[in-house]
């Protein structure tokens, strides 16, 4: 059970208090200020092997406080082991979809529906333990070597914290810019060291959105690698990424279609040219690559006032019907309205 998990990993934080580090960050800092190299941090030994979670949510709402449903109704589920693709125009709804899934929504909206990880209801221990979300923005870091960033967050969660943190170094390529301070960095690097910083936590569920922007197609590929060794690890992996090529559009186990803040597809690649084919989409001749194809369809053309074209607007209902549909063929929730909201945050 969760509950029992996390009352484990509460006893472990409680050892951590009482055996804290012998010199905390702020102390660190003043060292690094005043050019003394810090004191070797030991590191608790982490007892706590991570958990295989389901990540599953039903009739998720997101609402602005003048009634404008950003997210509308959605459902899906991302399995342990398995690299799960976010996909849709911009604007679509996808990080706002990962800020409910995590609890960083912000005060003016509101969450209501259900979302689940082992069939619990989540709650914010869940959201503060279980989760690492990888924002697209540059993080505030402290102006610190960037090892020593690394290195301190993975003392919190490993045995041995300098292995990890080199581990992680090497795999995002910051070998040479370790011992370089943050802010001098690049976007590139930052957004790197950030990704890194994130992959020492032990998180169960890794909520990565848009990771591999800016990125060229070298370092792509490699922070995939690095992703991909986290499925293994029976991880929870759920990846947006705005327009994917096909190779990365490939390394997907499976991929979630939003539109105009809806999901109309949840599902492997082949089992999505078989679906769009049955409501009237189809790829002919395979002229056009998959990756594209997909996102042409849920593409949905606005006017002058960013208002959803006649045309657009029937095609949605379309996309929307019939997802819907064949959710309730599976017995998947999606319409009963929940009124009781679980997060709002303050």
């Amino acid at each position: 059970m969760i509950s029992n998990y996390l009352q484990d990993k509460q006893e472990l934080e409680s050892q951590r208090e009482k055996e804290r580090l012998k010199y905390t960050w702020n102390q660190v800092k003043k060292e690094l200020k005043a050019g003394v190299e810090p004191t070797e941090i030991k590191p608790i030994v982490h007892k706590i092997k991570t958990q295989s979670i389901q990540l599953t949510f039903s009739n998720l709402n997101v609402i602005t406080d003048k009634g404008k449903f950003l997210v509308k109704g959605v459902a899906g589920t991302v399995k342990p082991g398995k690299i799960v693709g976010l996909l849709g125009p911009l604007g679509c709804g996808k990080t706002t979809l990962m800020n409910a899934i995590t609890g960083l929504i912000d005060k003016n909206l509101t969450v209501s529906g259900k979302i689940l990880l082992n069939n619990e209801l989540i709650n914010s221990d869940h959201q503060s333990n279980l989760i690492a979300y990888y924002e697209h923005k540059i993080p505030e870091y402290e102006n610190i070597p960037v090892i020593t960033q690394v290195e301190y967050t993975a003392s919190l969660y490993n045995k041995n914290s300098r292995e990890a943190a080199s581990g992680v170094i090497n795999e995002f390529y910051l070998t040479k810019e370790k011992e370089k301070e943050y802010q001098s960095c690049s976007k590139d690097q930052q957004m790197r060291i950030s990704m890194a910083t994130n992959l020492t936590t032990k998180a169960s569920i890794y909520i990565l959105d848009e990771p591999l922007t800016g990125l060229d197609s070298f370092l792509t590929h490699k922070v995939l690698d690095a992703i991909k060794k986290l499925s293994v690890l029976d991880k929870t992996i759920l990846l947006s990424v705005h327009q994917p090529s096909e190779s990365i559009f490939n390394q997907f186990d499976e991929f979630i279609l939003m539109t105009n803040g809806s999901i109309v597809f949840q599902g492997t690649k082949d089992e999505a040219i078989k679906y769009f084919a049955s409501i009237g989409f189809i790829n002919e001749q395979k002229l056009m690559l998959y990756s594209d194809f997909f996102l042409k369809i849920i593409t949905l053309e606005k006017d002058f006032s960013d208002t959803l074209t006649i045309d657009a607007k029937k095609k949605y209902n379309l996309l929307v019907m019939s997802w819907r549909f064949n959710l309730k063929e599976l017995k998947i929730e999606y319409t009963e309205p929940i009124k009781t909201k679980f997060k709002n945050s303050q």
